[in-house]
């Protein structure tokens, strides 16, 4: 990932209305890449429900369940997750009362996956990877992925109206051409992470 580098080598003179101009824009760059960086451990944890191969508990250890006055809380928080064949996982809840919330969340996962209750736990059955499930989920992975650039692009346009109200003329292009490098680093790991699920998904 890319730093932040200090806006220097420049022509114009340090007044201190240019200083305090710099240091928000470091402050905007700062907040960008950070917003950038969570936008891919969100698209990580989109592909990571996307299964393939085994069934394992990291398919859906981060799902959101809506528990108690709509709280939302990841399942691995409220449940057990095991292992019970390739193709099944058991999901037991430490409050038998959020059953029917867990199977509502599961079941709204993409690629087919059954969510079952069945008395204290609930079954969660995997569907065979057929070719044409293979084409589904690889199109999944690429809306994800274009979902995030498109976000990402807003928040690039949003960080660039910023530097426009504070950064003098001759800084803008400088500036903005920091934000794009930040942006071509970032989309470089969802493109990454993208083109590794889709070998993942062709492989099994």
């Amino acid at each position: 990932m890319l730093g932040v580098r200090a806006l220097g080598n420049r022509p114009n003179k340090l007044t201190p209305k240019n200083l305090i101009a710099n240091k928000y824009i470091m402050d905007y760059i700062k907040q960008f890449e950070s917003g950038l960086k969570k936008l891919v451990e969100e698209f990580v944890h989109e592909v990571r429900s996307i299964r393939v191969g085994q069934a394992s508990p990291a398919l859906v250890e981060d799902v959101k369940v809506f528990c108690y006055d709509g709280q939302a809380m990841q399942l691995k928080q409220v449940a057990a997750i095991a292992v019970s064949s390739s193709r099944e996982l058991l999901v037991q809840p430490w409050d038998k009362s959020l059953i029917p919330n867990i199977t509502k969340a599961l079941a709204d996962l993409p690629g087919g996956i059954q969510a079952t209750p069945d008395k204290d736990v609930v079954r969660l059955t995997l569907p065979m990877l057929t070719e044409d499930r293979r084409k589904e989920f690889i199109k999944l992975v690429h809306q994800s992925a274009e979902g995030i650039r498109i976000r990402m692009r807003k928040e690039r346009d949003e960080i660039n109206k910023k530097i426009d109200t504070i950064a003098a003329e001759d800084e803008r292009f400088r500036t903005k051409d920091r934000v794009d490098e930040v942006m071509k680093s970032i989309q470089k790991d969802i493109d990454g992470l993208s083109d590794q699920k889709e070998k993942e998904l062709l492989s099994f």
